[in-house]
């Protein structure tokens, strides 16, 4: 019997493509140009209290990012390349990260990026960091649109009722080096959100490609059922895991001493299990 899957607690990896579509809410097209507007990182802003974000998100494919100015003059932000979302039931498991009793209530982790206008190649090609830079005015609030894949397969759909915080592809994936490499990968590659996906719960959720050949969409009336992924969406997944292996290889192991979140694991399992030895 062919498993399907319920996306519970899933984690989803957004993708920004390009900033093709986020021109139209610009104040200036010159701003980010401009020397006098600051340039600030998205989690730097976060965390001097300068930006703030809240992530909605509307499936385990597609969402949306809201991103505000809090100071009372013009910034240019400096989005990465991918990030993480992470949901959280309430303050308190925002803080402290959810332990194992809350797993059972807990609902979808999420990432999100930035899903841009495809037929604007030349631009995101580039992969730089000036064409991912968002001007933002004074107070301004900033509507972006966002691609995603799933980390956890098998746990429910994400919906715009739950609560999310973000974090660094880095801090999320310190303990899968290949997870690392391969968000980055999706976006500098610009594959498609489907061969992601399956590259993404090959490497996330240890899904062999025999199994992933073996997902069937459900079936809904007037719509087909059928594979989720296709023999050559599989075989371009293969390709872009490989090169994710080799760069996770060639990478020295970090030591900045920075918070761990294994991408495998809700936050919070792994201090319950050091606290029992």
């Amino acid at each position: 019997m062919s498993r399907i899957p319920q996306f519970e607690i899933a984690i989803l990896v957004s993708l920004i493509f390009n900033q093709s579509a986020i021109a139209e809410q610009r104040t200036k097209k010159e701003s980010a140009q401009s020397p006098e507007i600051p340039v600030v990182k998205l989690f730097d802003g976060l965390k001097d209290g300068h930006l703030s974000v809240k992530l909605v998100q509307e499936s385990e494919k597609r969402g949306v990012l809201f991103l505000a100015n809090k100071t009372q003059q013009p910034l240019s932000v400096q989005m990465p390349e991918a990030f993480v979302g992470v949901h959280v039931l309430n303050e308190r498991i925002a803080r402290i990260g959810p332990s194992v009793r809350d797993e059972p209530q807990r609902g979808q982790s999420t990432g999100a990026g930035v899903s841009g206008d495809p037929k604007d190649r030349r631009r995101a090609d580039r992969n730089d960091e000036a064409a991912r830079r968002i001007p933002i005015a004074a107070r301004q609030r900033l509507k972006l649109p966002i691609t995603s894949v799933c980390l956890e397969y098998g746990r429910p759909t994400p919906n715009s009722k739950m609560n999310y915080r973000i974090m660094s592809v880095e801090q999320f994936a310190r303990r899968n080096p290949v997870l690392r490499e391969l968000i980055p990968l999706f976006v500098q590659t610009r594959i498609n959100q489907r061969i992601a996906q399956a590259a993404a719960w090959h490497v996330s959720n240890k899904l062999s490609w025999r199994d992933l050949s073996r997902l069937q969409n459900p079936i809904v009336v007037g719509l087909p059922g059928g594979p989720i992924f296709k023999a050559e969406d599989l075989n371009v997944a293969k390709e872009l895991v490989d090169r994710a292996t080799e760069r996770a290889a060639k990478r020295k192991p970090a030591t900045d001493g920075s918070p761990e979140n294994p991408a495998n694991e809700a936050p919070g399992r792994d201090r319950k299990r050091r606290r029992d030895r």
